[in-house]
């Protein structure tokens, strides 16, 4: 019987989500950081210098419970919730001074991961991404 090649791959997508998490938990604790958790990490990460509304994020992101998230890191100093200025409905989340030093951090960290990454991989970063991009299409598509 042949394997479903679907679950196959979305066997390896999942995988690959854990070891996501288990390498930004690494990385947060190697910068003693006790208040933020691996998916929180993240978000900073996506949230970056950008302005984003609670439900762009959770449109754009498979990321579990962004709302309680979102609570977590504005309690703790990570982010700032402000009304946004065009839908005074929505609030706008930006990092703080606290969350922009914290990404500073995180993305020092993580830089290290691509030093050795040409003689693991048969491709560029960028041929990556484009595979990564195009995976995403296809299976969109469905």
């Amino acid at each position: 019987m042949e394997e479903n090649k679907f679950s196959i791959l979305i066997e390896h997508i999942i995988r690959l989500n854990k070891v996501v998490l288990s390498t930004m938990k690494n990385n947060i604790k190697e910068l003693k950081i006790s208040d933020l958790s691996p998916t929180q990490s993240i978000l900073l990460l996506f949230i970056g210098d950008n302005k984003f509304g609670l439900l762009e994020l959770a449109n754009n992101y498979f990321i579990p419970n962004i709302p309680y998230n979102i609570k977590q890191m504005k309690k703790y100093g990570y982010i700032k919730q402000e009304k946004s200025k065009y839908d005074k409905r929505s609030y706008e989340i930006t990092l703080s001074k606290k969350g922009s030093d914290v990404l500073e951090k995180l993305k020092q960290e993580t830089s290290k991961y691509f030093e050795g990454y040409n003689s693991f991989l048969n491709l560029t970063f960028n041929e990556l991404i484009l595979s990564l991009r195009q995976l995403e299409d296809f299976l969109r598509h469905f």
